[in-house]
């Protein structure tokens, strides 16, 4: 029913184009790539994936054998609508959706499996803290990643919607905010053998140390939860005992 009143809506063409913004994350490298497209063809959503490795990594994670399933999953979830959703950003949950926290779940390990395989073609830097990633955005969903040395971001994802107020195809502008945070990394002195309390230390000082780091947060369901910190000692020998 939802997307029987958007396919009404884009009847008269679905070519128009629109911009997607990007907030909260100057100077970092942003790369994107749409995952889901409007498809008049198909009667039964009005969507389709855009590849066969996004197509896949959705029917995985949602357990359903069908590109239309899996898309079917994304409407439950609100994340196709014929008008960008608001209930999210209203603290509220999409009626008439249950086990919505199982979707989710379901919908970030999707994005897990797809994060990086997105085309370095479409890398860019985001010069300033509300960057205009692209101005030929059309109708659908697009998944956005942010990486900056020091910096950890969730993957994002911008729905293009159709102006339902309009029957020519147009769409609505779309803007996401950036979801991360400044790694956090303490190093320090534990004790410092000889006379020196960890204020300075001489040659030959073997000197007990302690790093500690925020990591990611990894959903319960994530595969690749691998996270490496990389400590390099220079002017000194690390004894690995």
């Amino acid at each position: 029913m939802v997307l029987g009143m958007s396919m009404t809506s884009f009847a008269a063409g679905t070519g128009k184009t629109t911009s997607i913004t990007v907030n909260n994350a100057k100077d970092a490298t942003l790369k994107y790539d749409q995952i889901v497209a409007s498809d008049q063809t198909n009667s039964t959503t009005g969507w389709k994936f855009t590849s066969d490795t996004y197509a896949q990594a959705f029917r995985t994670a949602f357990e359903v054998a069908t590109d239309d399933e899996a898309i079917l999953k994304l409407i439950a979830l609100g994340k196709l609508e014929p008008v960008p959703n608001t209930n999210a950003e209203a603290g509220k949950i999409n009626t008439g959706v249950v086990d919505t926290v199982e979707l989710g779940k379901q919908f970030s390990s999707a994005l897990e499996q797809i994060q990086n395989t997105l085309p370095d073609s479409s890398k860019v830097t985001a010069d300033n803290d509300s960057y205009k990633l692209t101005e030929t955005a059309t109708a659908g969903l697009y998944l956005i990643t942010a990486s900056k040395t020091g910096h950890t971001y969730n993957p994002m994802v911008a729905y293009v919607a159709f102006d339902n107020t309009k029957t020519d195809g147009s769409v609505v502008p779309a803007t996401v905010a950036a979801k991360g945070a400044k790694d956090q990394v303490k190093k320090e002195i534990v004790t410092v053998e000889g006379n020196d309390q960890g204020d300075s230390v001489m040659t030959g000082d073997v000197i007990p140390y302690k790093v500690t780091v925020s990591y990611p947060y990894y959903p319960a369901n994530a595969t690749n939860t691998k996270f490496v910190v990389k400590d390099t000692v220079e002017n000194a020998t690390l004894n690995k005992d």
